[in-house]
């Protein structure tokens, strides 16, 4: 999916980090084939993240605006998915590399759930551990969310909204559900902190929140998978729950989970709106290896398989895609159209990004 610009419709709340960034190499600029309406630098393999888009936004032509927004996008993604230093959350690891095995650093940050407690109690410092309940064994991922967002917030931010009496959740072809997380980095938690917005009380009384430049949210996607399907994602064994209480969990397992979808919301000066930058696996709508089964089943026809609604339980979701990717070149005489080939892209930085990391070669913007 194409990064854009989008309000952050998100009820979770954010100032900048006190702690300073270890030092980054630059890394070495990922050669780019697609095509640009003006030069700009490209992405490179470093633990770096971007702190805005080049050219604040500001360009002339509306197609170099979105290969600006595209390029932060992937140099993003990169810097959330370098290993993590293992003693302080939020913080990479920079002097290991890209294929180092291990958490990355967005999977360090502040489950929600470790910050909006019950009663509005204030959530422990931001580099405390976090509590995971004894029936999880010593696992240190805890996925309980079958959906991204509550009920109350608007059905556009799900996969599938709830439709009838059916919740909005999202079921592989085997009809096993997606689980989610949604984690925060330290700049929203400090800011969440500092203004006692983990009190629903507290929010209920606030007259206007004013989110510092560099918060970041993430929200992602996890399915169900074989030990022969991990080469083909960012996975991690899990504690999956089919209870939502933190607490006391039930209907606990350990699985193999496989990363199926990472949104990321990023703040910025030049972005007071927030940049919204989507990443899906490959194998989400048609499959691209032959051990991994998309979220459709092109076997089905509509009548019996209505795409992108909601099933009864245990009955697979039907995924079809409703925007394709961009794979045509701007045509940069039409400077207010932002066009991009997001397709070619994509494929430069997967080629880039597999001589490192295999695995997290097979996402795509």
């Amino acid at each position: 999916m194409n990064a854009r610009l989008a309000l952050c419709l998100s009820a979770l709340l954010l100032t900048p980090s006190v702690q300073a960034a270890p030092a980054c190499a630059d890394g070495n600029p990922i050669p780019i084939t697609a095509p640009s309406c003006a030069p700009l630098k490209p992405p490179t393999l470093s633990c770096a993240m971007p702190t805005d888009v080049q050219g604040a936004l500001k360009q002339p032509n509306a197609s170099t605006v979105q290969r600006a927004s595209n390029l932060f996008s992937w140099q993003t993604f990169i810097a959330l998915n370098w290993p993590v230093d293992p003693a302080q959350r939020g913080v990479p690891a920079a002097d290991a590399p890209f294929s180092a095995p291990g958490p990355r650093v967005w999977e360090s940050w502040k489950e929600a759930y470790e910050v909006y407690l019950p009663e509005g109690r204030e959530p422990p410092a931001w580099n405390a551990a976090q509590e995971m309940p004894g029936i999880c064994g010593g696992v240190n991922k805890l996925l309980l969310r079958t959906s991204k967002v509550s009920d109350v917030v608007d059905g556009q931010l799900q996969a599938l909204p709830a439709q009838g009496d059916l919740p909005a959740t999202l079921k592989d072809q085997q009809g096993r559900l997606v689980r989610y997380e949604i984690r925060l980095n330290r700049t929203l938690f400090d800011y969440i902190v500092s203004e006692r917005l983990y009190d629903g009380t507290v929010q209920a009384k606030a007259s206007a929140v004013d989110f510092p430049d560099g918060s970041q949210l993430i929200k992602a996607a996890w399915r169900e998978i074989d030990e022969s399907q991990a080469p083909n994602f960012l996975s991690t064994l899990a504690c999956v729950c089919d209870d939502e209480d933190v607490d006391q969990p039930t209907g606990c397992r350990v699985q193999r989970m496989g990363l199926a979808g990472l949104h990321v919301m990023s703040k910025t000066l030049s972005a007071p709106q927030w940049i919204w930058s989507t990443f899906e696996q490959v194998d989400n709508i048609v499959s691209t290896h032959a051990d991994v089964l998309p979220l459709n089943d092109p076997a089905c026809p509509p009548e019996r398989c209505p795409p992108n609604r909601q099933t009864p339980a245990q009955v697979p979701s039907q995924i079809t895609r409703v925007v394709p990717i961009p794979n045509e070149n701007p045509i940069c005489s039409q400077t207010d159209q932002p066009t991009d080939n997001v397709a070619a892209l994509n494929a430069d930085l997967r080629k880039a990004i597999s001589a490192a990391n295999l695995a997290l070669a097979q996402y795509e913007l």
